[in-house]
């Protein structure tokens, strides 16, 4: 039969276990003092090291490691002599702590109530104004609107303007005003210098004039005057334009004056023969189909009672057939005492002339018997005189056709009148 044998195990092997335990002891660091242990060093097996231990021979005594911790008397007296590191308290006088080492180097250890004036603050002192009774009283005074303050007997006090204007005692001449008079300016006189500017001016009534005058301008009551106040112009046959009005203009002694309609009007000259009215035809003037006279445009003239007056008209005529001739009269506003014209130009004949008169108002008599019928343009000349009576008027021209046809006045025709020195 099989004999059966329990299993060995370190005692029952007789030397297993001194073996091993050699082999353990033989693993450990030599070496060491009294006192000290074997401490491990990192977590690998048999790494280990000789080093002292508290309460040993070696370190200090903190007595048994054993029980609880206030059993360690001497440990917990030293821990309660410590301040924990978060949020510790001390008693006594801390020493070794110093102001820089907690960012306050620069600071004074001096209470606020007897803190110096810094070199900051003394600086913007520098700039304030002292205090002193004159600010004071000043501060006390009630601000009212636009008025000033001012020192009254020496005394600071709130005055409205007519206040301190009292009591500054003010003149013109202390605001630069000496020579001011005190008038309003309705009241004020003529200065020396505004009567030297108007000494070198002409009156607008009958005005006189020193030397030439240009320029001037014609109203609608006309250029008028008197032998005492006569407007002259320096001798010039160079019309100076007015405006809206026409020239006026100084020769051969006579004064004119041409408006914008062209007529000319002499205003003075020769107390012998001065032309008073002169005109130009400046468009075309034509006659119905008809034997009815028609006006002149412009060709009119004002007349005075008891005079005389001649009258000359050159221009030109057209007329549509050798049969149609022309008359000229003129129709006067007032009765005169004697109204003649006559007249001259070519008959349709070559070389022979014809004409026509006019001896009373508004009439022609032995008008002409024809103009050459070329469609030209054939020359007339006229002359005839007027003699007023008792009563002033106009005397307008007026032309007319011999036949039931048209008859024409050319542009440029000219009428000239004078008033004779009877």
């Amino acid at each position: 039969m099989p004999v059966y044998n329990p299993p060995a195990t370190v005692d029952t092997i007789p030397g297993l276990q001194e073996t091993l335990d050699a082999v353990e002891v033989a693993s450990l660091p030599t070496g060491g003092t009294t006192g000290q242990a074997l401490v491990k060093v990192s977590n690998a097996d048999h790494d280990v090291m000789w080093d002292d231990v508290a309460g040993g021979p070696g370190g200090a005594d903190w007595g048994d490691i054993g029980g609880t911790l206030s059993d360690q008397t001497d440990l917990q007296t030293a821990l309660d002599a410590k301040a924990p590191l978060a949020d510790p308290t001390f008693t006594g006088t801390v020493a070794g702590v110093t102001k820089a080492m907690v960012g306050l180097g620069n600071v004074d250890n001096t209470s606020d109530a007897n803190k110096p004036v810094s070199t900051a603050t003394q600086t913007a002192l520098d700039g304030k104004q002292p205090l002193d009774s004159d600010l004071t009283t000043i501060a006390g005074l009630t601000a009212t609107t636009n008025n000033f303050m001012v020192a009254n007997a020496s005394a600071w006090a709130s005055r409205t303007p007519a206040q301190a204007k009292t009591h500054l005692s003010l003149v013109k001449g202390d605001v630069g005003l000496g020579n001011v008079d005190n008038t309003a300016d309705t009241a004020k006189p003529v200065s020396t210098a505004q009567q030297t500017a108007l000494n070198l001016k002409a009156n607008l009534s009958a005005p006189e004039f020193t030397s030439g005058v240009g320029g001037i301008g014609i109203g609608t009551s006309g250029l008028s005057g008197n032998s005492a106040n006569a407007l002259t112009l320096a001798s010039s046959n160079t019309p100076t334009t007015v405006a809206n009005c026409g020239s006026i203009y100084h020769a051969n002694g006579v004064l004119n004056f041409m408006d914008s309609a062209g007529v000319n009007w002499v205003i003075s000259g020769s107390a012998t023969t001065p032309f008073i009215f002169e005109v130009r035809l400046s468009g075309t003037i034509s006659t119905g189909a008809n034997v009815t006279p028609v006006d002149v445009t412009n060709f009119v003239f004002s007349y005075v009672a008891n005079a005389s007056y001649f009258i000359e008209i050159v221009g030109g005529v057209t007329a549509p057939a050798a049969t149609t001739g022309m008359g000229l009269q003129f129709n006067v506003s007032t009765a005169v005492s004697n109204s003649y014209l006559t007249f001259f130009h070519q008959l349709a004949n070559t070389g022979t002339l014809a004409g026509g008169n006019a001896i009373a108002d508004d009439a022609s008599q032995g008008v002409s018997s024809g103009i050459p019928a070329n469609a030209g343009v054939y020359p007339f000349a006229a002359f005839g005189t007027i003699q007023t009576s008792i009563s002033s008027g106009t005397a307008q021209l007026r032309l007319r056709s011999e036949t039931t046809a048209v008859v024409t006045l050319t542009a440029g025709t000219v009428m000239r009148v004078r008033k004779m020195n009877v």
